[in-house]
């Protein structure tokens, strides 16, 4: 059974979306409340993939809450990466602590950025997180995210009009969506006309996605716009990481993890025991767009 669009009030007043499933019977839903599998996503809510896995994991007794993160799909407010995924985690676990359908336990899974919120969630402070199963998210997006030691990630622009592609405004106008889609899959011949110029590039057609992608181009330094994200930079926070059980998957796309990570994986101080239980691997990475990307140069 699935509850679709269900508003989750932020803090802010802004309403984030998401589609709720439940464990059932004979046609209802099952009353006895249960734990909770939350997915925070910037890739739509209703993409097939995410909904077969729901629906699996209710008919094993969970609840599955599947939601468009701020700024993105049918979710109110704008997006830009990573900044309100603390507060907007914590906001959202919170609310699913105090549904009569949940039993106060929550737990997040997903890959890319739908792991990177789960660090952000889980130095949030929230009670009712109880595990994560991190998959494929950088612990240190200044070291090895955007930017590797410093230097920029090509595949920084290639992100971006990814985003602006999908973005509200191109959701809005076919004809916008039609040309960021072009731009995305042609994204090696716009690398060779770096450096871009601002307004003079198709992200520009989106303005917060290229508020975010000239941050990025300019930000060299490792100062405190890097440092006040937890998201971004979850190294920074340890010593409020929740001690929750968890899974990781850390990967590499063509490139190599220049210097150690405090704490490593498992973002916790060093020497300081821990209560939960721990499971990671490692391997290399190919997301099918930065594949395609990479044939063509």
């Amino acid at each position: 059974m699935v509850e679709r669009d269900v508003a989750v009030p932020m803090r802010d007043g802004t309403r984030l979306r998401a589609d709720v499933y439940r464990p059932w019977r004979q046609g209802r839903p099952i009353d006895t409340p249960a734990p909770t599998i939350l997915v925070r996503t910037t890739y739509d809510k209703e993409r097939a993939q995410d909904t077969r896995d729901a629906v699996q994991f209710a008919r094993h007794g969970y609840v599955v809450v599947i939601q468009d993160v701020r700024g993105r799909y049918k979710s109110e407010g704008c997006f830009y990466h990573g900044i309100d995924e603390t507060d907007d985690g914590r906001d959202t676990i919170d609310w699913i602590a105090r549904q009569p359908w949940s039993d106060g336990k929550v737990g997040m899974t997903g890959i890319s950025y739908l792991g990177a919120v789960q660090c952000a969630a889980a130095i949030s402070g929230t009670p009712h997180l109880a595990s994560i199963f991190h998959t494929k998210a950088p612990s240190d997006y200044y070291q090895n995210g955007f930017r590797h030691g410093g230097a920029l990630l090509m595949y920084t622009l290639p992100i971006a009009l990814m985003v602006a592609s999908s973005s509200k405004e191109a959701l809005a106008d076919p004809v916008l969506a039609r040309s960021l889609v072009d731009a995305f899959a042609n994204a090696s011949e716009w690398l060779k006309r770096m450096p871009l110029k601002e307004g003079l590039n198709p992200v520009a057609q989106v303005p917060d996605a290229e508020r975010w992608l000239f941050d990025m181009l300019s930000r060299c330094d490792y100062d405190d716009f890097w440092k006040r994200v937890p998201l971004w930079q979850p190294v920074e926070f340890l010593d409020r990481y929740a001690d929750v059980p968890g899974s990781r998957y850390p990967g590499h796309v063509r490139r190599r993890l220049v210097r150690p990570v405090p704490g490593g994986f498992f973002l916790h101080r060093p020497g300081e025991p821990q209560k939960g239980t721990h499971q990671l691997a490692h391997g290399p990475v190919d997301p099918p767009g930065i594949r395609r990307l990479l044939r063509r140069r």
